[in-house]
């Protein structure tokens, strides 16, 4: 079962046991997170800004005002492929991703 706040927007499972129940939070990354965590492994110390990664993850992906590289691609009917991360493909009228066995592998803990 999934627990909403009073605004409808999903803040956790509810898991139910013998003697207790238990919320799993939802946990999610927005820009700014991902611009945080882009900065930090990319960074090492280094020059980057978070304004310049920010633009960097707005080229890549897109923002609300302006398609990314990636939309364009795929409105273009190109498939973008990431080496083991995996690909970015038009598939039933929409975006797709299919991941790649690098990134299947590390979700599943099966490395790093």
């Amino acid at each position: 079962m999934v627990v909403s706040d009073s605004g409808g927007l999903p803040v956790g499972r509810v898991a139910a046991s013998r003697d207790f129940i238990v919320e799993e939070r939802v946990r999610r990354m927005d820009r700014s997170g991902l611009v945080e965590a882009v900065t930090h492994k990319a960074t090492d110390g280094g020059d980057l800004s978070l304004e310049q990664v920010g633009r960097v993850v707005d080229a890549l992906f897109g923002t609300i005002d302006r398609a990314g590289a990636i939309a364009e691609a795929l409105r273009a009917g190109k498939t973008v492929t990431l080496t083991g991360f995996g690909s970015f493909h038009q598939e039933n009228g929409g975006a797709g991703l299919r991941p790649g066995k690098a990134l299947n592998e590390f979700v599943h803990g099966q490395v790093g």
